[in-house]
This record gives structure tokens, sequence and C-alpha cells, in this order.
């Protein structure tokens, strides 16, 4: 199974779907989650369908700002979609003779408040399921206050 996650950072432009139909094409991709698209509703759904997937779940971005794109081939990989937020998607994973596991995948709130509900959710999904997990996408956490140049001093998450 192939599953590719890609901050996207704006996903309008022609360049996007030429260069996203070309890795589709080159890395035979089961799962595709595009984060951070910066566009929403019929131009989201337009572009995401596009892509050839037969299966597509579109959390839409707020104003220019996230957005989740979860895409797959329903002939060869089967997802349940068991959640939604602003900020992910679960699913409970399928396919052939393998055990279902379960994925979130993640577009965090760059607001430490906000993202801090992101946590409550994984902590809660962490509670409720024994299945093997994978978590990707854009955390928009850091190790230490080392990993950040410039803007805006943070508070980093400690458990």
């Amino acid at each position: 199974m192939n599953l590719v996650c890609w901050n996207v950072r704006g996903a309008a432009s022609t360049k996007f779907k030429n260069n996203m139909v070309e890795l589709i094409r080159s890395h035979h991709m089961d799962i595709l989650f595009v984060c951070e698209p910066r566009i929403s509703g019929e131009k989201a759904l337009k572009i995401a369908t596009s892509l050839g997937f037969s299966c597509v779940e579109i959390v839409d971005s707020v104003g220019f700002s996230g957005g989740l794109w979860l895409m797959w081939d329903d002939s060869r990989v089967h997802l349940d979609i068991i959640g939604t937020s602003d900020q992910s998607i679960t699913a409970c994973v399928s396919w052939k003779d393998h055990s279902p596991w379960l994925l979130t995948v993640v577009y965090a709130n760059p607001s430490g408040f906000k993202r801090e509900k992101l946590w409550e959710y994984l902590d809660f999904v962490a509670t409720c399921h024994q299945l093997p997990w994978l978590l990707a996408g854009d955390f928009n956490e850091m190790l230490g206050v080392e990993d950040k140049l410039g803007g805006a001093s943070v508070r980093l998450r400690i458990n």
C-alpha cells in the first residue's frame, strides 16, 4: 500500500494539479492526504475529484487557512471515515488480507489554543481504540524553541 501526505500550501494552481497527477501516476498511490489546500467548497471538490481517486473526504479551509483532503482508491483499499474535525480526519483502513488499522491525518491550527483541542481529540481517540494507529500530517508543533526561527514567540506543549 502506498500512502502519501503532502502539505501543499495552496492547491488552486494548474501547477499543483499537473505535479500531483504525475506523482499519483509514478507512485501508484492508494491513499493521498493533502493538507492546507487553502480552497474549499465546489472548487476544492472539483480539483480533488479530478485527481482520479474513487473516494474523497474533504474538510474545507477556513478562508485561506488550513483544509484537509483525504483521497483513496476504493478498489484497492477501504476506508471508513469515523471522525472529522477542522484539524483532522480519522478513518479505519482495511485491505486484502490485512488487519484493519486507524489512520488520522492532521493539519493542526497554528494557534496554540485551537491546536490544544486537536491534542484533546487525539487523546480521546487513543483511549477508544486498540487498533494500530498511524498519525500523519502537519502538527505545527516543535520539539524545542531552538527549532523556531523568527516570528512570534511560542509556548511548547509539555506532557
